[in-house]
């Protein structure tokens, strides 16, 4: 039984003479064919392979959208030389015309690793001595 449907889940393949250039409806059925093997052994259902390669070929409206707030996130974010966080980026989209959540900012900023710098402490101004330790000045 195990030899059957190991035929019925792997086809014999067939040789074309198109090579890899000419096919790209038959490549894409090679690579589910052969990733079967692969997705038993990670314990992955087919049909969340199959879901997500959906999703890679054609992505949602929302995930493009995505994409395209990214990227001013991103200018807006290195223009401020790195400094601005989510808030201060949300406010500039706003001041832009776009009509976003701070929170999905937060997110794609979150998820992209870009992160605002954090106001320098205030360190308070010693006597006016210098190689004074910092607990002469306290005194």
């Amino acid at each position: 039984m195990r030899s059957s449907r190991r035929r019925a889940l792997f086809p014999p393949r067939r040789w074309t003479p198109q090579g890899r250039s000419g096919e790209s409806r038959r490549g894409t059925e090679r690579l589910l064919r052969n990733s079967a093997p692969v997705l038993q052994v990670l314990g992955v259902p087919a049909s969340t392979y199959y879901g997500w390669l959906a999703q890679q070929r054609d992505p949602s409206p929302r995930r493009g959208a995505d994409a395209e707030l990214l990227d001013e996130i991103r200018r807006i974010h290195a223009r401020s030389g790195a400094t601005y966080g989510a808030p201060r980026v949300h406010a500039t989209l706003r001041r832009r015309g776009h009509d976003v959540a701070g929170k999905r900012v937060e997110r794609l900023m979150r998820e992209n690793g870009a992160a605002g710098r954090a106001p320098a402490v205030a360190r308070p101004l010693l006597a006016g001595r210098s190689g004074c330790r910092p607990a002469d000045g306290w005194l």
